[in-house]
Order: C-alpha cells, then structure tokens, then sequence
C-alpha cells in the first residue's frame, strides 16, 4: 500500500470522528453564547432598576458567563468594588456607579457584537413615572413594616368622632352636673327608705 492509501483509510476512519467533535464544539460554544446574551438582555431590560432581583441576579452572573473576557471580566471587577465601597457623597457616587455600569455594558455589547454607543445605553430607556412611584410606595411600606414589627415604628392614630347616642350623652351631663354639685356641697344625697312590710 502507497502512503496516500493510508491517508484515505485515516480520513475515511477518522473524519466521522472529527466531525462530531467539531459539532460538539460549535454547540458548547453557542449555549455559552445564548447563556452571555440573557446576561445582557437582563442587565439591559434592568438598567433603571438597579436594586430588583433581576438586576443582581444577571450582575452576579457575569464574571460565570464571562469567564475567560478579560475587558468584561475587569470592567465587572471595577463595578463591583464601586458597589462595595462606602459612601459619603451619594450623587458623586451614584454618577461613578453608572459610568462604571455603562463601561460593562459596552465591554459586554462589544464582545457579543452589539453596537450600543454610551448615549443609547444611558438615556434610550422607558421607565414610567408609576412604575418609580410604584416601587417607591412599595420600599416604604416595607420599611414600615419591618420597624413596626422590629417595635421601632408605631402606627399614628386620629381620632375625629365617636359614635353617640344623644339620649345617653344628655343623661351622662346630668349625672355629672348632679356629682360635681354634691362634691362641692350644694346638694345632698336623697335616700329614700322603704319600710318592710309587716308580716301578716
């Protein structure tokens, strides 16, 4: 047998093999592919509800979807450590949180082939003023409840009127006029004694 004989039987045996673990391979890397994009999808859809569970749920995800993205991995990183670090000012702080969160974006629309520029990602969102309010009633009223039940809070009462029947409110000033007159002594107690009856 020729060399180029040994070939075509290699390549006869070998080529169903290597078919399969390129297809394997192209399915692996599409499912990581899927798995990134419902990253960003999420974090895209969330970006005006920074504290919802589907915001730090997609942001937790990132550095798992990511793994290997150095630029997404280290844009994460940066956020993250933004997010951890107290803070004094809160509008200087919150300004530096969305910049670092626009950056990721970015990283992340770059490397999925998204072309977003920082102004779409930014502002090119609909959040109605319900919605905020909504959220807004929803914090508070958990904030409530939990300093009540803590015994922190307390719940304001107000009363504006009781129920009255004027029969007994005309009867109880009597009693009253009656009592006061008989404390300072310018009236004395009636009695009224009953003789028993004899016994027939």
């Amino acid at each position: 047998m020729h060399a180029s004989d040994y070939m075509i039987a290699c390549a006869t045996l070998l080529g169903p093999i290597f078919a399969v673990q390129v297809q394997k391979y192209l399915d692996r890397r599409g499912e990581r592919t899927r798995r990134q994009i419902e990253v960003y999808r999420a974090l895209m859809a969330s970006r005006m509800t920074l504290n919802s569970p589907q915001h730090v749920n997609a942001l937790n995800a990132v550095p798992l979807e990511f793994h290997g993205n150095s630029k997404v991995v280290d844009a994460w990183r940066d956020l993250l450590m933004h997010l951890n670090t107290p803070h004094a000012n809160l509008e200087a702080w919150g300004q530096e949180r969305i910049k670092l969160f626009v950056v990721l974006l970015k990283q992340m629309g770059e490397s999925l082939r998204y072309g977003f520029r920082d102004a779409e990602i930014q502002g090119h969102v609909y959040y109605p003023q319900w919605q905020a309010a909504l959220m807004s009633d929803q914090e508070l009223l958990r904030k409530g409840l939990v300093d009540l039940i803590k015994g922190e809070g307390a719940l304001p009462m107000k009363v504006t009127q009781f129920p009255a029947d004027p029969e007994f409110a005309k009867r109880t000033a009597e009693v009253q006029t009656l009592l006061i007159e008989w404390l300072e002594g310018k009236r004395s107690p009636s009695m009224a004694i009953q003789a028993e009856k004899a016994e027939e």
